[in-house]
């Protein structure tokens, strides 16, 4: 399975998953870039980015070019938060390095039970289930 994306901008919605396995930096930044320049990104006020049984193939200071993308992009921003999902402690450490780099409201937990009641969306839990299940 593919790394992958879906906006639904109906609900202010985004969710990014990444498949399985050993994630290199430019992988990360190819889908982070990938979602920035949906027609529909501005439309996103809320995101789960799903990066379960993913392991990161990069160092901490690689980080930078995260952030530099998503200042790329700032201006068409209208995120108001976002929820990661991780299971794995080093993934958990970088993706919280990532968090005090940037100005954005993030948060991190390892379910999307827990992901659902970080995100004020109007949909049923279900509902969320499915739309994350991309």
């Amino acid at each position: 399975m593919k790394n992958r994306y879906k906006i639904y901008p109906e609900n202010h919605f985004g969710v990014l998953k990444f498949s399985p396995g050993l994630k290199s930096i430019e992988e990360v930044l190819e889908l982070a870039e990938q979602f920035r320049k949906d027609k529909d990104f501005h439309e996103v006020h809320y995101q789960v980015t799903d990066l379960r049984d993913c392991l990161f193939d990069f160092a901490a200071d690689r980080i930078a070019d995260v952030k530099a993308m998503m200042e790329k992009y700032e201006r068409i921003d209208n995120q108001k938060k976002g929820v990661y999902l991780v299971d794995q402690p080093m993934e958990t450490a970088l993706v919280s390095i990532f968090f005090n780099s940037i100005e954005y409201n993030r948060e991190f937990c390892s379910t999307v039970g827990k992901a659902y009641n970080l995100l004020p969306l109007p949909v049923r839990f279900d509902d969320f289930e499915r739309m994350v299940a991309i």
